[in-house]
Protein backbone atom coordinates (compact mmCIF):
# COMPACT_ATOMS: atom_id res chain seq x y z
CA UNK A 1 0.00 0.00 0.00
CA UNK A 2 2.67 2.44 -0.51
CA UNK A 3 2.75 4.70 -3.39
CA UNK A 4 5.79 6.19 -5.28
CA UNK A 5 5.21 9.35 -8.16
CA UNK A 6 6.05 7.66 -11.63
CA UNK A 7 6.03 10.14 -15.53
CA UNK A 8 4.31 12.90 -13.15
CA UNK A 9 1.68 10.56 -11.45
CA UNK A 10 1.28 7.80 -8.36
CA UNK A 11 1.74 4.74 -8.60
CA UNK A 12 0.30 1.83 -6.65
CA UNK A 13 3.64 -0.62 -5.37
CA UNK A 14 3.75 -3.89 -7.07
CA UNK A 15 1.39 -6.87 -5.61
CA UNK A 16 4.00 -8.54 -3.49
CA UNK A 17 4.62 -5.53 -1.37
CA UNK A 18 0.84 -5.43 -0.11
CA UNK A 19 0.74 -9.01 0.72
CA UNK A 20 3.78 -8.88 2.72
CA UNK A 21 1.76 -5.70 4.45
CA UNK A 22 -1.14 -8.06 5.14
CA UNK A 23 0.62 -10.79 6.63
CA UNK A 24 3.13 -8.32 9.00
CA UNK A 25 -0.38 -7.25 10.06
CA UNK A 26 -2.02 -10.62 10.44
CA UNK A 27 1.35 -11.99 12.48
CA UNK A 28 1.03 -8.49 14.69
CA UNK A 29 -2.15 -9.00 15.66
CA UNK A 30 -1.92 -12.50 16.55
CA UNK A 31 1.26 -11.82 18.47
CA UNK A 32 -0.71 -8.98 20.30
CA UNK A 33 -3.23 -11.64 21.38
CA UNK A 34 -0.99 -14.22 22.89
CA UNK A 35 1.01 -11.25 25.06
CA UNK A 36 -2.14 -9.38 25.42
CA UNK A 37 -1.29 -6.21 24.46
CA UNK A 38 -4.29 -4.45 23.05
CA UNK A 39 -1.84 -1.65 22.37
CA UNK A 40 0.09 -3.38 19.85
CA UNK A 41 -3.38 -4.21 19.14
CA UNK A 42 -4.63 -1.17 18.65
CA UNK A 43 -1.79 -0.50 16.95
CA UNK A 44 -1.67 -2.98 14.11
CA UNK A 45 -5.52 -2.93 13.45
CA UNK A 46 -5.16 0.49 12.92
CA UNK A 47 -1.42 0.89 10.89
CA UNK A 48 -2.95 -0.15 7.75
CA UNK A 49 -5.48 2.82 7.58
CA UNK A 50 -2.65 5.17 8.92
CA UNK A 51 -0.13 3.66 6.33
CA UNK A 52 -3.32 4.95 3.46
CA UNK A 53 -3.85 8.02 5.16
CA UNK A 54 -0.43 9.04 5.29
CA UNK A 55 0.21 8.35 1.48
CA UNK A 56 -2.77 10.21 0.66
CA UNK A 57 -1.27 12.99 2.54
CA UNK A 58 1.82 13.43 0.71
CA UNK A 59 -0.74 12.92 -2.90
CA UNK A 60 -3.00 15.21 -2.22
CA UNK A 61 -1.93 18.35 0.23
CA UNK A 62 -5.66 18.88 0.30
CA UNK A 63 -6.07 15.79 2.43
CA UNK A 64 -3.01 16.62 4.61
CA UNK A 65 -5.05 20.51 5.05
CA UNK A 66 -8.12 19.01 6.71
CA UNK A 67 -6.01 16.26 8.85
CA UNK A 68 -5.18 19.04 10.09
CA UNK A 69 -7.93 21.11 10.52
CA UNK A 70 -9.57 17.97 11.86
CA UNK A 71 -6.74 17.67 14.68
CA UNK A 72 -6.86 21.63 15.61
CA UNK A 73 -10.62 21.17 16.02
CA UNK A 74 -10.30 18.64 18.51
CA UNK A 75 -6.77 19.41 19.49
CA UNK A 76 -8.55 20.56 23.26
CA UNK A 77 -10.30 17.03 23.59
CA UNK A 78 -7.11 15.30 22.39
CA UNK A 79 -4.76 16.85 24.82
CA UNK A 80 -7.35 16.01 28.16
CA UNK A 81 -8.18 12.67 27.96
CA UNK A 82 -4.31 11.67 26.18
CA UNK A 83 -2.76 13.27 29.36
CA UNK A 84 0.61 13.53 26.97
CA UNK A 85 3.02 16.41 27.34
CA UNK A 86 3.54 18.42 24.48
CA UNK A 87 1.35 16.99 22.79
CA UNK A 88 0.72 20.38 20.25
CA UNK A 89 4.13 18.68 18.41
CA UNK A 90 1.62 16.61 16.67
CA UNK A 91 -0.17 20.43 15.19
CA UNK A 92 3.07 21.32 14.04
CA UNK A 93 4.09 17.98 12.59
CA UNK A 94 0.88 17.63 10.47
CA UNK A 95 1.26 21.06 9.43
CA UNK A 96 4.51 20.84 7.97
CA UNK A 97 3.46 17.44 6.31
CA UNK A 98 0.85 19.97 4.75
CA UNK A 99 4.09 22.48 3.63
CA UNK A 100 6.15 19.14 2.48
CA UNK A 101 3.31 18.11 0.09
CA UNK A 102 2.67 21.19 -1.69
CA UNK A 103 6.72 21.57 -2.17
CA UNK A 104 6.85 18.19 -3.32
CA UNK A 105 3.84 18.24 -5.63
CA UNK A 106 4.80 21.90 -6.73
CA UNK A 107 7.97 19.86 -7.62
CA UNK A 108 6.82 17.17 -9.48
CA UNK A 109 3.48 17.98 -10.87
CA UNK A 110 4.66 21.75 -12.13
CA UNK A 111 1.92 24.40 -12.07
CA UNK A 112 -0.21 22.76 -9.88
CA UNK A 113 -0.21 24.80 -7.20
CA UNK A 114 0.38 28.70 -7.02
CA UNK A 115 1.98 30.01 -4.52
CA UNK A 116 1.43 33.66 -5.64
CA UNK A 117 -2.12 32.82 -3.78
CA UNK A 118 -0.23 32.72 -0.47
CA UNK A 119 0.99 36.38 -0.94
CA UNK A 120 -2.15 38.01 -0.09
CA UNK A 121 -2.84 40.97 2.12
CA UNK A 122 -3.17 38.61 5.31
CA UNK A 123 0.15 37.32 4.62
CA UNK A 124 1.77 40.57 3.63
CA UNK A 125 0.00 42.63 6.44
CA UNK A 126 0.72 40.05 9.00
CA UNK A 127 4.16 39.47 8.17
CA UNK A 128 4.92 43.12 9.61
CA UNK A 129 3.81 41.43 13.10
CA UNK A 130 5.75 38.51 12.51
CA UNK A 131 9.06 40.60 12.00
CA UNK A 132 8.41 42.51 15.35
CA UNK A 133 7.57 39.10 17.11
CA UNK A 134 10.79 38.22 16.02
CA UNK A 135 12.29 41.74 16.76
CA UNK A 136 11.00 41.06 20.47
CA UNK A 137 14.17 38.98 20.58
CA UNK A 138 16.56 42.02 21.68
CA UNK A 139 13.76 42.55 24.40
CA UNK A 140 16.16 42.95 27.43
CA UNK A 141 13.21 41.59 29.42
CA UNK A 142 12.62 38.25 28.60
CA UNK A 143 15.13 35.25 28.02
CA UNK A 144 15.46 33.16 24.43
CA UNK A 145 13.26 30.47 26.23
CA UNK A 146 10.65 32.32 26.76
CA UNK A 147 10.71 33.78 23.19
CA UNK A 148 10.91 30.71 21.28
CA UNK A 149 7.89 29.22 23.53
CA UNK A 150 5.78 31.50 21.53
CA UNK A 151 5.92 29.16 18.32
CA UNK A 152 2.37 30.12 17.98
CA UNK A 153 3.09 33.32 16.50
CA UNK A 154 6.69 32.60 15.04
CA UNK A 155 5.88 29.60 13.43
CA UNK A 156 2.51 28.19 13.77
CA UNK A 157 0.24 31.04 12.29
CA UNK A 158 2.83 32.28 9.24
CA UNK A 159 2.74 28.56 8.17
CA UNK A 160 -1.23 28.28 8.43
CA UNK A 161 -1.70 31.38 6.41
CA UNK A 162 0.63 30.56 3.54
CA UNK A 163 -1.27 26.95 3.18
CA UNK A 164 -4.71 27.74 3.28
CA UNK A 165 -3.85 30.60 0.74
CA UNK A 166 -2.45 28.14 -1.72
CA UNK A 167 -5.19 25.38 -1.28
CA UNK A 168 -8.35 27.24 -0.61
CA UNK A 169 -9.12 28.17 -4.22
CA UNK A 170 -12.21 26.47 -4.65
CA UNK A 171 -16.10 26.42 -4.41
CA UNK A 172 -16.05 22.77 -3.84
CA UNK A 173 -13.23 23.02 -0.57
CA UNK A 174 -15.73 25.83 0.36
CA UNK A 175 -18.61 23.57 0.49
CA UNK A 176 -16.68 21.48 2.64
CA UNK A 177 -15.10 23.55 5.27
CA UNK A 178 -18.80 24.31 5.34
CA UNK A 179 -20.57 21.20 5.88
CA UNK A 180 -17.35 20.29 8.18
CA UNK A 181 -17.88 23.36 10.33
CA UNK A 182 -21.94 22.18 10.68
CA UNK A 183 -21.05 18.83 11.87
CA UNK A 184 -18.53 20.31 14.17
CA UNK A 185 -20.70 22.34 15.98
CA UNK A 186 -23.05 19.42 16.61
CA UNK A 187 -20.84 17.50 17.83
CA UNK A 188 -19.64 20.25 20.12
CA UNK A 189 -23.08 20.67 21.00
CA UNK A 190 -23.81 16.88 21.79
CA UNK A 191 -20.93 16.82 24.18
CA UNK A 192 -22.29 20.15 26.20
CA UNK A 193 -25.71 18.21 26.36
CA UNK A 194 -24.12 15.23 27.71
CA UNK A 195 -22.08 17.63 30.43
CA UNK A 196 -25.24 19.46 31.13
CA UNK A 197 -27.39 16.09 31.40
CA UNK A 198 -25.00 13.15 32.62
CA UNK A 199 -22.17 15.68 34.42
CA UNK A 200 -18.39 15.99 33.75
CA UNK A 201 -16.54 12.93 33.43
CA UNK A 202 -13.63 12.05 36.12
CA UNK A 203 -11.07 13.57 33.36
CA UNK A 204 -12.96 16.58 33.33
CA UNK A 205 -13.60 16.88 37.10
CA UNK A 206 -9.63 16.49 37.36
CA UNK A 207 -9.32 18.68 35.03
CA UNK A 208 -11.67 21.29 37.44
CA UNK A 209 -10.32 20.82 40.47
CA UNK A 210 -6.63 20.07 39.58
CA UNK A 211 -5.98 23.10 37.23
CA UNK A 212 -8.21 25.43 39.23
CA UNK A 213 -10.90 25.81 36.49
CA UNK A 214 -13.43 25.41 39.08
CA UNK A 215 -13.38 28.94 40.28
CA UNK A 216 -14.57 30.48 36.63
CA UNK A 217 -16.70 27.45 36.03
CA UNK A 218 -18.62 25.99 39.16
CA UNK A 219 -20.44 29.38 39.52
CA UNK A 220 -23.74 30.00 42.21
CA UNK A 221 -25.26 31.58 38.65
CA UNK A 222 -25.10 27.96 37.16
CA UNK A 223 -22.44 25.98 35.68
CA UNK A 224 -20.39 26.88 32.67
CA UNK A 225 -20.13 24.31 29.95
CA UNK A 226 -16.91 23.74 28.25
CA UNK A 227 -18.02 20.63 25.74
CA UNK A 228 -14.69 19.72 24.42
CA UNK A 229 -12.58 22.87 24.10
CA UNK A 230 -9.93 24.91 26.03
CA UNK A 231 -12.87 26.30 28.47
CA UNK A 232 -16.06 27.96 28.43
CA UNK A 233 -14.85 31.34 27.25
CA UNK A 234 -13.31 29.74 24.54
CA UNK A 235 -16.20 27.72 23.90
CA UNK A 236 -18.79 30.14 24.15
CA UNK A 237 -16.89 32.60 21.81
CA UNK A 238 -16.41 30.04 19.06
CA UNK A 239 -19.61 28.95 19.15
CA UNK A 240 -20.63 32.88 18.59
CA UNK A 241 -18.71 33.23 15.61
CA UNK A 242 -20.80 29.95 13.89
CA UNK A 243 -23.52 31.43 15.13
CA UNK A 244 -22.62 34.55 12.47
CA UNK A 245 -21.67 32.32 9.53
CA UNK A 246 -24.46 30.04 10.04
CA UNK A 247 -27.09 32.22 10.50
CA UNK A 248 -26.24 34.75 7.38
CA UNK A 249 -25.48 31.20 4.98
CA UNK A 250 -29.09 30.47 6.37
CA UNK A 251 -30.32 33.65 5.08
CA UNK A 252 -28.66 33.57 1.77
CA UNK A 253 -28.96 29.95 0.62
CA UNK A 254 -30.85 28.99 -2.20
CA UNK A 255 -31.21 25.39 -1.31
CA UNK A 256 -33.88 23.80 0.82
CA UNK A 257 -32.43 21.50 2.59
CA UNK A 258 -28.98 23.46 3.17
CA UNK A 259 -31.03 25.88 4.74
CA UNK A 260 -32.39 23.64 6.88
CA UNK A 261 -29.37 22.32 8.14
CA UNK A 262 -27.79 25.67 8.09
CA UNK A 263 -30.98 26.94 10.58
CA UNK A 264 -30.63 23.73 13.40
CA UNK A 265 -26.91 24.55 13.42
CA UNK A 266 -27.62 28.01 14.07
CA UNK A 267 -29.94 27.52 16.89
CA UNK A 268 -27.38 24.66 18.53
CA UNK A 269 -24.73 27.78 18.18
CA UNK A 270 -27.18 29.84 20.12
CA UNK A 271 -27.48 27.68 22.85
CA UNK A 272 -23.88 26.13 23.17
CA UNK A 273 -23.08 29.90 23.52
CA UNK A 274 -25.67 30.15 26.26
CA UNK A 275 -24.57 27.44 27.90
CA UNK A 276 -21.17 28.86 28.54
CA UNK A 277 -21.83 31.51 30.00
CA UNK A 278 -19.52 33.64 28.38
CA UNK A 279 -21.14 36.94 28.44
CA UNK A 280 -18.04 38.94 26.16
CA UNK A 281 -19.38 36.56 23.34
CA UNK A 282 -22.03 38.57 22.69
CA UNK A 283 -19.96 40.96 21.05
CA UNK A 284 -19.17 38.21 18.60
CA UNK A 285 -23.25 37.83 17.38
CA UNK A 286 -23.91 41.37 17.30
CA UNK A 287 -21.01 42.86 15.52
CA UNK A 288 -20.96 40.01 12.87
CA UNK A 289 -24.28 41.10 12.03
CA UNK A 290 -23.76 45.27 12.55
CA UNK A 291 -20.74 44.03 9.99
CA UNK A 292 -22.85 42.21 7.73
CA UNK A 293 -25.79 45.01 7.28
CA UNK A 294 -22.90 47.35 5.75
CA UNK A 295 -22.07 44.65 2.97
CA UNK A 296 -25.41 43.50 2.31
CA UNK A 297 -26.65 44.98 -1.24
CA UNK A 298 -30.18 43.71 -0.35
CA UNK A 299 -32.45 45.71 1.34
CA UNK A 300 -35.06 43.32 2.51
CA UNK A 301 -32.10 41.46 4.31
CA UNK A 302 -30.82 44.65 5.29
CA UNK A 303 -34.51 45.47 7.21
CA UNK A 304 -34.70 41.94 7.95
CA UNK A 305 -30.99 41.88 9.79
CA UNK A 306 -31.44 45.07 11.52
CA UNK A 307 -35.10 43.91 13.09
CA UNK A 308 -33.21 40.41 14.36
CA UNK A 309 -30.50 42.99 15.70
CA UNK A 310 -32.62 45.52 17.90
CA UNK A 311 -34.83 43.41 18.40
CA UNK A 312 -32.55 40.81 20.35
CA UNK A 313 -30.95 44.00 22.13
CA UNK A 314 -33.78 44.81 23.05
CA UNK A 315 -34.55 41.86 24.79
CA UNK A 316 -31.06 41.36 26.30
CA UNK A 317 -30.97 44.90 27.29
CA UNK A 318 -34.50 45.99 28.40
CA UNK A 319 -36.35 43.00 29.37
CA UNK A 320 -36.28 40.93 32.01
CA UNK A 321 -38.09 38.10 30.00
CA UNK A 322 -36.34 34.55 30.41
CA UNK A 323 -34.74 35.12 34.04
CA UNK A 324 -35.87 32.07 35.01
CA UNK A 325 -33.59 30.35 32.74
CA UNK A 326 -30.22 30.71 33.91
CA UNK A 327 -28.26 31.13 30.79
CA UNK A 328 -30.38 33.82 29.32
CA UNK A 329 -30.12 35.94 32.96
CA UNK A 330 -26.46 35.28 32.89
CA UNK A 331 -25.78 36.34 29.61
CA UNK A 332 -28.12 39.72 30.04
CA UNK A 333 -25.25 40.68 32.33
CA UNK A 334 -23.19 41.40 29.62
CA UNK A 335 -25.69 44.15 28.56
CA UNK A 336 -25.23 45.81 32.13
CA UNK A 337 -21.28 45.29 32.00
CA UNK A 338 -20.63 48.42 34.69
CA UNK A 339 -23.01 46.20 37.13
CA UNK A 340 -20.61 43.38 36.50
CA UNK A 341 -18.09 42.80 39.32
CA UNK A 342 -15.58 40.95 37.20
CA UNK A 343 -16.25 43.52 34.55
CA UNK A 344 -14.85 46.13 37.22
CA UNK A 345 -11.99 44.17 38.26
CA UNK A 346 -11.06 43.90 34.37
CA UNK A 347 -10.67 47.85 34.18
CA UNK A 348 -8.75 47.83 37.86
CA UNK A 349 -6.36 45.50 36.14
CA UNK A 350 -5.97 47.43 33.10
CA UNK A 351 -4.82 50.64 35.12
CA UNK A 352 -2.07 48.53 36.78
CA UNK A 353 -1.16 47.19 33.46
CA UNK A 354 -0.97 50.62 32.40
CA UNK A 355 0.96 51.90 35.68
CA UNK A 356 3.70 49.12 34.64
CA UNK A 357 4.13 50.13 30.86
CA UNK A 358 4.65 54.05 31.28
CA UNK A 359 7.89 53.57 30.42
CA UNK A 360 7.92 50.37 28.03
CA UNK A 361 6.91 51.20 24.80
CA UNK A 362 7.75 47.73 23.54
CA UNK A 363 6.04 46.24 26.59
CA UNK A 364 7.55 43.27 29.37
CA UNK A 365 8.53 40.83 26.27
CA UNK A 366 6.74 37.99 24.37
CA UNK A 367 5.76 36.04 26.18
CA UNK A 368 6.50 37.39 29.35
CA UNK A 369 3.59 38.06 32.14
CA UNK A 370 3.68 41.52 34.43
CA UNK A 371 4.77 40.67 37.67
CA UNK A 372 2.92 42.25 40.66
CA UNK A 373 5.87 43.52 42.36
CA UNK A 374 3.68 46.92 43.60
CA UNK A 375 1.04 44.13 45.35
CA UNK A 376 -1.43 45.74 43.57
CA UNK A 377 -3.36 42.03 43.63
CA UNK A 378 -3.48 41.90 47.14
CA UNK A 379 -6.64 39.69 47.83
CA UNK A 380 -5.03 37.11 45.09
CA UNK A 381 -2.83 34.50 45.58
CA UNK A 382 -1.64 35.39 41.89
CA UNK A 383 1.75 36.85 41.50
CA UNK A 384 1.02 38.31 38.25
CA UNK A 385 -1.59 40.89 36.94
CA UNK A 386 -3.98 38.90 34.72
CA UNK A 387 -4.64 40.77 31.51
CA UNK A 388 -7.66 38.68 30.96
CA UNK A 389 -8.41 39.16 27.21
CA UNK A 390 -5.82 38.80 24.25
CA UNK A 391 -5.37 42.92 23.23
CA UNK A 392 -4.68 43.29 27.06
CA UNK A 393 -2.02 40.70 26.65
CA UNK A 394 -0.47 42.27 23.71
CA UNK A 395 -0.30 45.46 25.30
CA UNK A 396 1.30 43.89 27.77
CA UNK A 397 3.69 41.79 26.36
CA UNK A 398 4.36 44.31 23.33
CA UNK A 399 3.46 47.45 24.27
CA UNK A 400 1.80 50.22 23.17
CA UNK A 401 3.51 50.00 19.71
CA UNK A 402 2.94 46.21 18.99
CA UNK A 403 -0.92 46.64 19.75
CA UNK A 404 -0.71 49.58 17.22
CA UNK A 405 0.80 47.63 14.85
CA UNK A 406 -1.31 44.73 15.48
CA UNK A 407 -4.88 46.40 15.72
CA UNK A 408 -3.40 48.09 11.97
CA UNK A 409 -2.82 45.09 10.66
CA UNK A 410 -6.13 43.65 11.53
CA UNK A 411 -7.84 46.63 10.28
CA UNK A 412 -5.96 46.82 6.86
CA UNK A 413 -7.30 42.71 6.11
CA UNK A 414 -10.89 43.61 6.90
CA UNK A 415 -11.08 46.61 4.96
CA UNK A 416 -9.48 44.89 2.11
CA UNK A 417 -11.43 41.79 2.64
CA UNK A 418 -14.66 44.36 2.34
CA UNK A 419 -13.62 45.71 -0.70
CA UNK A 420 -13.57 42.12 -2.36
CA UNK A 421 -16.85 41.25 -1.04
CA UNK A 422 -18.17 44.96 -1.89
CA UNK A 423 -16.63 45.47 -5.55
CA UNK A 424 -14.97 41.82 -6.75
CA UNK A 425 -17.47 39.47 -6.66
CA UNK A 426 -21.10 39.32 -8.46
CA UNK A 427 -21.84 35.61 -8.13
CA UNK A 428 -24.44 35.80 -5.36
CA UNK A 429 -24.13 32.58 -3.05
CA UNK A 430 -20.25 33.25 -3.29
CA UNK A 431 -20.62 36.72 -1.98
CA UNK A 432 -23.23 35.46 0.60
CA UNK A 433 -20.42 32.68 2.13
CA UNK A 434 -17.51 35.19 1.88
CA UNK A 435 -19.68 37.96 3.35
CA UNK A 436 -20.54 35.10 6.53
CA UNK A 437 -16.84 34.18 6.93
CA UNK A 438 -15.89 37.62 7.19
CA UNK A 439 -18.08 38.88 9.66
CA UNK A 440 -17.53 36.12 11.81
CA UNK A 441 -14.25 36.85 11.72
CA UNK A 442 -15.10 40.39 12.39
CA UNK A 443 -16.86 39.44 15.41
CA UNK A 444 -14.18 37.19 16.86
CA UNK A 445 -11.39 39.83 16.22
CA UNK A 446 -14.22 42.35 18.79
CA UNK A 447 -14.07 39.50 20.99
CA UNK A 448 -10.30 40.15 21.35
CA UNK A 449 -10.23 42.59 23.93
CA UNK A 450 -13.02 41.01 25.86
CA UNK A 451 -11.72 37.34 26.36
CA UNK A 452 -8.79 35.17 24.53
CA UNK A 453 -10.98 33.44 22.07
CA UNK A 454 -9.10 34.80 19.33
CA UNK A 455 -5.87 33.56 20.50
CA UNK A 456 -6.30 29.51 20.66
CA UNK A 457 -6.21 27.14 18.58
CA UNK A 458 -10.20 26.81 17.10
CA UNK A 459 -9.72 31.15 16.82
CA UNK A 460 -6.57 30.30 14.59
CA UNK A 461 -7.50 27.82 12.11
CA UNK A 462 -10.81 29.62 11.53
CA UNK A 463 -9.27 32.91 11.10
CA UNK A 464 -6.73 30.72 8.52
CA UNK A 465 -9.75 28.93 6.73
CA UNK A 466 -12.26 31.87 6.21
CA UNK A 467 -9.87 34.79 5.52
CA UNK A 468 -8.02 32.73 3.00
CA UNK A 469 -11.45 32.25 0.89
CA UNK A 470 -12.36 35.33 1.30
CA UNK A 471 -8.57 36.97 -0.48
CA UNK A 472 -9.13 34.01 -2.84
CA UNK A 473 -12.69 35.23 -3.33
CA UNK A 474 -11.86 36.97 -7.08
CA UNK A 475 -9.91 33.41 -8.00
CA UNK A 476 -12.65 31.43 -7.24
CA UNK A 477 -15.61 33.45 -9.33
CA UNK A 478 -12.80 33.27 -12.10
CA UNK A 479 -12.71 29.35 -11.61
CA UNK A 480 -16.62 29.77 -11.53
CA UNK A 481 -17.25 31.51 -14.78
CA UNK A 482 -14.89 29.01 -16.58
CA UNK A 483 -16.83 26.12 -15.41
CA UNK A 484 -20.36 27.82 -16.59
CA UNK A 485 -18.46 28.33 -20.03
CA UNK A 486 -17.11 24.27 -19.98
CA UNK A 487 -20.72 23.71 -19.01
CA UNK A 488 -22.02 25.66 -22.02
CA UNK A 489 -19.94 24.22 -24.74
CA UNK A 490 -20.28 20.64 -23.64
CA UNK A 491 -24.08 21.16 -24.13
CA UNK A 492 -23.69 22.68 -27.31
CA UNK A 493 -21.48 19.59 -28.63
Amino acid sequence: MAAIYSNNNFSIAPKGLVYLLLILGLSAIVYAFVLESWILLVAAVCFPAALLLGINCIREPIVSYFVYVLLTSYFSAIYRYSHIEGLSLILDASLLICLFSILLNTVIKRGSFSWKQSLNPLTLCYSLWWIYCILQVLNPNITVDEWIKNRIELFTLPVTFIVSGILLDSTKKLKYVIYFLGIFVITAAFKAYWQKSHGFDSTEIAWLIGGGAWHTHLLQSGIRYFSFFTDAGNFGTIMGVFTVVFSILSFTTQKRYARIFFIIVTALSIICMLMSGTRGAAVVPFGGIALYLLLNKKIKAIILSCITLIAAFIFFAYTNIGNSNQFISRFRTAFHPTEDASFNVRIQNQKYIAYYLQNKPFGVGLGKDILDSKNFMENSTEAYIPTDSYYVQIWAQTGIVGLCLYIAVLATILIYGCYIILFRIQDYELRSALTAFLCGIFGLWLSGYVGMGMAFHNGNILTAMFLSFVLNGPLIEKKLKREAVLKKLTSVK
